[in-house]
């Protein structure tokens, strides 16, 4: 592979992490408005649109768990938490690997929750919508908190100047980072 390949493969990268940012944060909150304003004439004819009722579904899921992360976790807790128990008890890199084991785990098991919970806004009760709906939520706050763990682990990496366990870690992830594929 040479450079020039390379650097098209990494720009087709870029390209498709802006698009998802982008269809985000601009179609997605169209995609939510229209599907709110359309809940008086489906209820008139009786019956709701697949993609509205899973538009609504996922955002009262980003806002249930941004609710949730925002008035019941203290990200200051997690920092002084790593700094002061953790530290003392296991090396920082054991903890690093065990959360990334966590976080791939969890983003292969979250991709099921949510393709079931859709499954079941277009073709299941309502009760088993509910069921899939609290394990889906759950999901997405287990996962949060891993990512903030691992952002605070990186914050307290950096505030305490440890670049050797910092250089080891992004050599970890660049290189040996694909444990589950």
């Amino acid at each position: 592979m040479t450079w020039l390949e390379l650097e098209k493969f990494l720009f087709y990268g870029v390209l498709t992490c802006a698009d998802t940012f982008l269809s985000l944060f601009t179609y997605f909150p169209i995609r939510v408005v229209v599907a709110i304003f359309s809940i008086p004439s489906s209820i008139m004819k009786g019956k709701f649109s697949q993609n509205a009722v899973c538009d609504l579904l996922r955002f009262s899921l980003i806002v249930g768990c941004c609710f949730f992360l925002r008035w019941f976790i203290d990200v200051n807790v997690f920092y002084h938490w790593i700094r002061g128990d953790i530290q003392s008890i296991i090396k920082l890199y054991v903890l690093f690997n065990l959360f990334d084991v966590f976080d791939k785990l969890f983003s292969s098991f979250g991709q099921d929750v949510l393709d079931s919970l859709y499954w079941q806004a277009t073709k299941g009760t309502w009760t088993q919508l509910l069921l899939h709906f609290s394990t889906a939520i759950t999901y997405i706050i287990c996962h949060s908190l891993v990512y903030v763990f691992q952002v605070s682990w990186r914050a307290f990496n950096s505030d305490e100047y440890l670049y050797d366990d910092c250089d080891l870690f992004e050599v970890h992830n660049f290189v040996g980072g694909n444990k589950f594929k």
